[in-house]
């Protein structure tokens, strides 16, 4: 396994689309900094948790990179020794997973330094505790072990890398998609609730379908995130997420032991 995730390490960082990948997350905090300095209604106060507008772009940089990076393997035949090289399947399918999941850390540790380094100098140092900074980027690192899996799942079923690519992006849309519209209707419905002085349960219920779907779908943990503060069910988000790492996972494992690799 040492010598898989040495040689995977060395791969990624000399990968094309891992370097891209990586500026892209670190011009969305900066850029998300530069545009609330250039509006003058923005107030000058410090701009916390601005570290995390990669989110936003997070599931497509991972729905293309995972694919990229992997299918490389196979274009170049570098699977196939690995295999033949005695390793088990099981290491091989792991190791990738680390190492694609380290390099989407790693991106959104660029973007915090480089948000970091912009943000505090225009706004002031940062109001939150270094304890909700860790549980904070805890959840990211959650939701992108999420993302991570579900496309290295994709890559591993899909013969064909490029299409396998395509899929990976369209799955990662529609997951985009579906979070960000429940996310938005069940805060609409909670605003509702408010105003009307009623309890959020009698317009979303306890463990119905959307509610499941608010605290579950990627993109909508990703919403609640950026809106700042550590989420009222940060418990159940976590589970939620590592139970679909290990699903995901353990179903890319079973694949790939009984996959034809040529």
């Amino acid at each position: 396994m040492i010598s898989l995730l040495s040689a995977g390490f060395s791969r990624l960082f000399r990968n094309l689309a891992f370097r891209i990948a990586t500026v892209i997350m670190a011009f969305m905090p900066v850029m998300s900094t530069l545009l609330s300095y250039a509006d003058k209604n923005t107030p000058r106060e410090p701009l916390d948790g601005v570290y995390n507008s990669g989110l936003s772009v997070i599931w497509i940089i991972i729905g293309a990179f995972v694919p990229l990076f992997i299918g490389q393997d196979y274009d170049e035949k570098t699977m196939n020794n690995r295999i033949m090289a005695g390793h088990s399947r099981a290491s091989i399918y792991l190791a990738d997973y680390i190492v694609t999941l380290t390099g989407a850390v790693f991106m959104q540790a660029v973007a915090v330094i480089a948000g970091s380094a912009v943000a505090i100098p225009l706004f002031g140092m940062y109001r939150e505790t270094v304890l909700s900074f860790a549980v904070d980027q805890f959840f990211v690192v959650c939701i992108m072990a999420a993302y991570t899996a579900i496309a290295q799942l994709i890559t591993t079923v899909i013969s064909s890398k490029n299409y396998a690519l395509d899929v990976s992006m369209v799955v990662a849309l529609a997951l985009f998609i579906a979070g960000n519209a429940v996310f938005d209707n069940v805060c609409k419905l909670r605003t509702k609730a408010q105003q009307e002085n009623i309890a959020v349960t009698e317009l979303v219920g306890e463990n119905s379908a959307k509610d499941i779907m608010f605290w579950s779908l990627p993109a909508s943990q990703s919403d609640m995130l950026l809106g700042g503060g550590v989420p009222e069910k940060s418990g159940r988000m976590i589970c939620t997420d590592l139970a679909a790492v290990v699903f995901f996972t353990a179903a890319g494992m079973f694949v790939f032991r009984r996959k034809d690799i040529k």
